[in-house]
């Protein structure tokens, strides 16, 4: 992943965090209101709960985007490289199911 990938992965991450916090301290007041339900500060608190919601969601719909593009590419790179060098390909595959019957063997015998 380059510099800038990690960056924006960054970026989104720390949005995203900073949304659901805003969230969650919305959620926690408008509980904290809604004993007195006759407040005009409610439907101001439930407004702003809407707003912050659907913020959420569009962030979680982008990163999911970017997460399926991320994976498409992977995949694509993954598969080149399938098909460049098959034997090295067939080689590791190989070799990480060595090393994960060797390891459930030995789980297996404790």
């Amino acid at each position: 992943m380059d510099a800038t990938a990690k960056n924006t992965y960054g970026d989104l991450r720390a949005y995203a965090n900073g949304e659901m916090k805003t969230f969650l301290a919305d959620v926690e007041e408008l509980l904290e209101k809604v004993g007195d339900s006759a407040d005009a500060e409610v439907g101001r608190l439930r407004v702003r709960l809407t707003d912050t919601l659907a913020d959420v969601r569009r962030t979680v719909e982008h990163s999911t985007d970017g997460l399926r593009e991320r994976a498409r590419a992977a995949a694509d790179l993954a598969d080149g490289y399938v098909r460049d060098r098959p034997w090295t390909a067939i080689g590791v595959v190989a070799a990480l199911a060595l090393i994960v019957g060797v390891s459930a063997s030995a789980v297996a015998r404790r």
